[in-house]
């Protein structure tokens, strides 16, 4: 719908649902934290349902299948090395680098720690019984233990570290792989059964990768082996080698069996995944992270797996995309691969001298035979009526698809290199080794030559059609030219490394691709696959990444992919921004010819290996086990109370600084534009200047010459950058009258004074210690450091040393002066905080923190002081070291501490990426404050209640937690999407309290539009079920338009109120959906017809009880191939320039409505356009309203466009309202036309 007036109703945010289970208790909230250090090792649940990941940043992560984290695992005091899951699923077992592991339950209460290693731990392992804990070390050691840490066995005779540990499957024996090159298997007893060497010593273990990982198969009977070099092993129980995996660039670090013993997954150090039959072939390749990957793992089923890589993430992958079908039946090279355009027929040609058409399922139906030498090149027809073959021996051939040859086109001099129909399928063109590309009627007539360059090397070795006919591309040597019909040259596209095998045009007729074949390396050692070019010849894009020569490329239906085949045996798909997103490897020899499906849903490679294969494109990255918001580092109230600022760290992305309007107005981020990646990668450190007119920011610097603050304004635009520090700016401050700033380098030592302008005043070293925090005296006559020598010290402004203050036992991370300048304080990573007199003489130690302090605080009136820790907590203590209160939360460390300037409020930070604020007095959770780093710009902020308000987006990466069940905040859309209870919290701020009723009142409207009221919404976390049962059988797509689904929806507690079905996210049945309300059940059965749009499908279905709540949206997909017609327009526009109220009329209004039905009445795009028009006294309610019954007749595929123009008001009801001619501006209601009915 198109309006010309534009008015925001009040916001209510709708997102995606995630299943959930019965549960009773107040949830949790959990944000994805994610692991901010290598991911080490992964496991499956045994029931497919829960994945669980180690990390060095000494924690385990239990997540949901969907990529929702549900329980974090901390004590360990070392990185983590493996993790396992037991074989009933309810328990979890963590190996680490302290010398221990350590068995938990799914809560992440630690139940036992096996101690007894004199070295890191490499690998756990449950019996398969789940009654024993098998763990290996780099002592040279295996021990197995009973379930309460009693050593039971020690298994000795490695003679250097052990990396891995496995259970046969029948638990009889124990698999051993060492840094010592050898395999060891033993018995449960202990003893010795075979040893044998992996590695010669010729060959040098990649102790980056840990060495040699092994695991046991299935059926007990074979040993799977990375040894540490490029290759993986298949051995048998003694020790033969039966099978070598090879095609790794570098060391394999881990492998798997998959569950039925068919295939072979292995991480490598090259940052890929490979999937293996058991002969050795590669399946399929996983290219995405950014580092090694070290941990690998099937899904008990079978059909996924998962990656854990040093880049922090943890991927997991459908498998649904090995190679659908192979095409053999060629006796040589395949050169030359085509889809039908219905998509249901596959061509093929090849050196063989023939050309094969085949159905999708490899069905050979055809065999076309007659050219007289090599086939390069084949086409289908637009209307599939005719097959375009080009061969060696100088012709081009026109087939029947029952093999007759229609005609020969004889002229070229040369070889015929390329084909290609007109995309009216009346005329074929030819490109030649002659170096000339030809144009042909149908009947063989020679319409025009095109000539390439006669001094070029080669002939014209591809030619394109443009998508509108009117113009064709030929390529030679380095060149690619456009030409219209006539033969004239247009535009010659230059600047290829090499000389260019295939040219595409993408489907809009925009840009031109070429293929790169004969290319200059580059220093990486990859090449320039492919460059897209604008049509006036600019080059907009370079694809780099095959190792070896280009061979064809080809555009997706949709334009947003490209992808190409390569001599290096392999096809890359690529987002044509330049993202590699996909390689596909398969074939064993070079890759010659590439197609897309019309769908864009598979793809067809043909290659000098006599195959062709189809290929499907869903092996995607399926989940990211992430986090999209970014830890606090830094938080800062505004010296008005009016804004709060929180600077975030970015795990390996941007950080960012964000600014909170407490009176709910507005959110803003700060984001550098550094010249390195560092130089805006993470923001340390924040602070307002004194008139809260500026902020400041620190980051993190990587070397000489890059940023290292920032200094803005409240608009978020940037005024000065500041160069100085090569390390990270840990701390900022403003000086008390706002004319100077300081800013903090950890490692480099050193504070620097700058004016406001971004002068430096003056660099002050520290002579002993890193500087890990800096402040003003609030009389502006002292700087304050504190650093990782376990002191601070107090310099003047000239920099001179003025005292010394030591000692903690750690260093120091935080400092701060006392309001009156007489006291400063100091927190330190032995966790306490102490409070001295400016003499150096210590008054008080704070001591209560169980981990790192690392922020401290003031209050205003100086009579409190605040703690931030590593334990999660924040205190608040009286000056005589009296702790008054704890204030809980927080899930992770936190990091930064401080009062509001009333000294009412607490603003805590934390590494669980949420900003928190609190009631000083009582200790009362206010608000959760949580802002992303993703693409959308997402927000979200909950109160202790769970409400919540945000952007669009905002709780699609939060989700609640009840024991081991997750649930999305969607489910409960209806309760808990209440922004007028955040603003309520907000109201000692300065909140509109208009706007909270505005909210207030909506939120009340859209009840009563879902049919309830406040009282009937349950105050619990129970959802029900909604299931498509024969989700199975549906296809993936179908010429039928509709779809049959058997539909069942369930609830175990309450009664049903409605079923959802939504199609393309458009709900068919209304927001009312399917009315079980008055059926009083809670089990619903049944089955519908969905009618399908052309194309593609996303159907959804949920049930939501009578008590509010929503189930998970079951989705199926399918696509609706419908015959090729052309929608119709059902055009409306209404405008109103003439109204009968005095002084209300307008200039344009009426006028711009005709305009717009003028300007739609022949477009072509459309099969009939219907236009309905209304302006001034035709524009009444009744009139209006009558238009439904007119859009009825329209299709579901058929396109409906509304433009309104006129006036817009609002009644006392928050009502909004389109103004008749007829209107009573003073009671809308009675003859206006609601948004709603519009």
């Amino acid at each position: 719908m198109m309006m010309k007036i534009l008015f925001n109703p009040l916001f209510i945010v709708a997102f995606v649902s995630i299943t959930g289970a019965l549960e009773a208790q107040q949830p949790e909230l959990v944000v994805n934290q994610g692991h901010t250090s290598a991911i080490s090792s992964v496991a499956f649940s045994p029931n497919g349902k829960y994945v669980l990941t180690g990390s060095w940043d000494r924690t385990a992560i239990l997540w949901d299948i969907d990529g929702k984290e549900i329980c974090s695992f901390t004590g360990h005091t070392g990185f983590l090395s493996s993790v396992a899951f037991s074989p009933d699923g309810l328990h979890i077992l963590t190996g680490s680098w302290d010398k221990t592991a350590k068995l938990w339950d799914l809560q992440g209460k630690e139940i036992s720690s096996f101690e007894g290693h004199s070295a890191q731990l490499s690998s756990v392992a449950f019996s398969p019984d789940g009654q024993h804990v098998l763990t290996g070390s780099w002592d040279n050691t295996l021990k197995l233990w009973d379930l309460t840490g009693k050593e039971i066995q020690r298994f000795s005779g490695h003679k250097a570290r052990v990396t891995s540990v496995a259970f046969s499957p029948d638990g009889e024996y124990i698999l051993s792989g060492s840094v010592d090159r050898t395999v060891k298997l033993w018995d449960i007893k202990g003893e010795e059964s075979h040893s044998f060497t992996v590695l010669d010593q010729g060959h040098t273990i990649n102790l980056i990768s840990e060495g040699v990982s092994v695991a046991f198969s299935p059926d007990g009977k074979r040993i799977l082996i990375g040894n540490g070099s490029k290759t993986a092993q298949l051995r048998t129980l003694d020790g033969i080698e039966i099978q070598k995996f090879s095609g790794h660039a570098e060391a394999v670090s881990s492998v798997a069996f998959s569950p039925d013993g068919q295939y072979i997954l292995t991480g490598s150090e090259d940052k890929t995944a490979k999937l293996w039959d058991l002969q050795g072939k590669e399946i399929a390749s996983f290219t995405g992270h950014d580092d090694l990957i070290a941990s690998v793992s099937f899904s008990p089923d079978g059909k996924y797996i998962i990656t854990g890589s040093r880049d922090r993430a943890v991927q997991l992958w459908g498998l649904q995309s090995t190679i659908s079908q192979n095409f053999a039946g060629h006796t040589a090279q395949v050169s030359a691969v085509a889809f039908s355009p219905d998509g249901q027929y596959i061509l093929t040609g090849s050196w063989d001298e023939t050309a094969k058409l085949w159905t999708p399922d490899g069905a050979e139906i055809q065999s076309f035979e007659g050219h007289k030498g090599r086939i390069t090149a084949v086409a289908i027809s637009p209307d599939g009526q005719y097959i375009l073959t080009g061969s060696e021996d100088k012709t081009a051939k026109l087939w029947t698809p029952d093999g007759t040859e229609i005609h020969s086109f004889e002229g070229h001099g040369g070889g015929v290199t390329s084909v290609a129909f007109s995309p009216d399928g009346q005329n074929i063109l030819t490109g030649s080794e002659d170096k000339t590309a030809q144009l042909w009627d149908l009947r063989g007539k020679e319409i025009s030559n095109f000539e390439g360059s006669r001094n070029s090397s080669g002939g014209i070795s591809a030619v394109a059609y443009s998508p509108d006919g009117m113009y064709m591309l030929g390529s030679y040597s380095r060149t690619a030219k456009l030409w219209d019909l006539q033969g004239k040259g247009i535009q010659l596209f230059r600047g290829n490394t090499g000389d260019i095998s295939s040219v595409a045009f993408s489907p809009d007729g925009k840009y031109v691709l070429t293929g790169i074949v004969h290319m200059l390396i580059s220093a990486d050692g990859e090449y320039d696959a492919a460059k897209l070019w604008s049509m006036e010849g600019e080059e907009i894009q370079s694809y780099r990444g095959h190792k070896a020569g280009t061979t064809s490329v080809a555009f997706s239906p949709d334009g947003k992919y490209i992808l190409t085949g390569s001599a290096d045996h392999t096809m890359k798909l690529w987002a044509i921004q330049g993202a590699e997103i996909q390689s596909f490897q398969g074939h064993n020899d070079r890759v010659s010819s590439v197609a897309f499906s019309p769908d864009g849903k598979h793809i067809l490679t043909g290659s000098w290996d006599g195959t062709a294969k189809l290929w499907n494109l869903q092996k995607t990255v399926f989940k990211r086990f992430s986090s999209p918001a970014d830890p606090i580092s830094s938080v800062a109230f505004s010296p008005d109370g009016q804004y709060i600022l929180a600077g975030s760290t970015g795990v390996g992305k941007n950080g960012q600084a964000t600014l909170w309007n407490l009176q709910g107005k507005e959110m803003k981020r700060f984001r550098g534009r550094g010249n390195t990646e560092f130089a805006s990668r993470n923001v340390k450190s924040v602070a307002f200047s004194p008139d809260g007119q500026y902020i400041l920011t620190g980051v993190t610097v990587e070397g000489h010459g890059n940023i290292a603050a920032r200094l803005w304004n409240l608009k978020g635009e940037e005024r000065i950058s500041f160069q100085g520090h090569y390390r990270d700016v840990v701390s900022v401050a403003f000086s008390p009258n706002g004319e100077s700033f300081l800013t903090g380098g950890s490692e480099d030592g050193t504070a620097r004074l700058w004016d406001i302008n971004g002068n430096p005043i003056r660099t002050i070293s520290s002579s002993f210690f890193d500087i890990e925090s800096v402040a003003f005296s609030p009389d502006g006559k002292y700087i304050l450091a504190g650093g990782s020598e376990r002191g601070a010290e107090l310099w003047n402004l000239e920099g001179e040393v003025i005292h010394l203050y030591c000692c903690h036992t750690a260093p120091i991370s935080s400092v701060a002066f006392s309001p009156d300048s007489q006291y400063i304080l100091t927190g330190s990573n032995d966790g306490t905080a102490k409070l001295w007199r400016m003499n150096g003489e210590e008054v008080q130690s704070f001591q209560g923190h169980t981990s790192r302090v690392n922020s401290v605080a003031f209050s205003p009136d100086g009579q409190y002081i605040l703690t931030g820790s590593s334990d999660n907590s924040t205190k608040l203590w009286g000056l005589d070291g009296s702790e008054i209160r704890t204030f809980s939360g927080h899930t992770r460390a936190v990091s930064s501490v401080v009062f509001s300037p009333d000294g009412r409020y607490i603003l805590t930070g934390s590494a669980d990426m949420t900003t928190r604020l609190w009631e000083a007095s009582t200790g009362k959770h206010l608000l959760t404050c949580i802002a992303y780093s993703d693409k959308n710009g997402s927000w979200l902020i909950v109160d202790q209640d769970q409400n919540y308000m945000g952007s669009k987006y905002g709780t699609d990466f939060i989700h609640f937690k009840l024991g081991v069940n997750a649930y999305h905040f969607d489910q409960f859309d209806l309760r808990l999407n209440r922004p007028g209870k955040i603003l309520e919290a907000l109201l000692p701020f300065g909140a509109d309290a208009n706007l909270i009723g505005q909210y207030q009142q909506a939120y009340y409207k859209r009840l009563e539009k879902h049919g309830f009221t406040e009282d009937m919404l349950a105050d619990d976390y129970h959802v029900p079920e909604c299931a498509i049962q024969n989700q199975d059988n549906i296809p993936l797509s179908t010429t039928e338009s509709a779809v049959t689904l058997n539909i069942l929806a369930t609830d175990s507690l309450r009664l049903l109120d409605r079923l959802n079905v939504f199609v393309n996210d458009v709900p068919t049945y209304g927001i009312s959906g399917i009315n079980l309300r008055d059926r009083n059940t809670q089990v619903y059965e049944t089955t519908l017809a969905v009618a399908l749009s052309k194309g593609r499908n996303k159907i959804q279905i949920s049930a939501l009880n009578q008590g509010g709540a929503e189930s998970l949206k079951a989705t199926t997909y399918i696509t609706y191939d419908a015959p090729e017609e052309k929608p119709d327009l059902y055009l409306i526009t209404i405008g109103t320039s003439d109204y009968q109220a005095a002084g209300k009329d307008l200039r344009y209004a009426a006028k711009d409505a005709q305009d717009i039905a003028a300007l739609y009445q022949n477009a072509s795009s459309f099969q009939q356009v219907h236009t309905k028009t209304l302006t001034d006294y035709q524009v009444t309610k009744t009139d209006i309203l009558a238009l439904r019954a007119w859009l009825e007749q329209s299709r579901v595929d058929d396109q409906v466009l509304l433009y309104v123009s006129g006036h817009g008001l609002i009644d006392d009801q928050y009502d909004f309202y389109y103004a008749t001619h007829d209107i009573d501006f003073a009671n809308p209601s009675e003859k206006g036309i609601l948004y709603d009915e519009i």
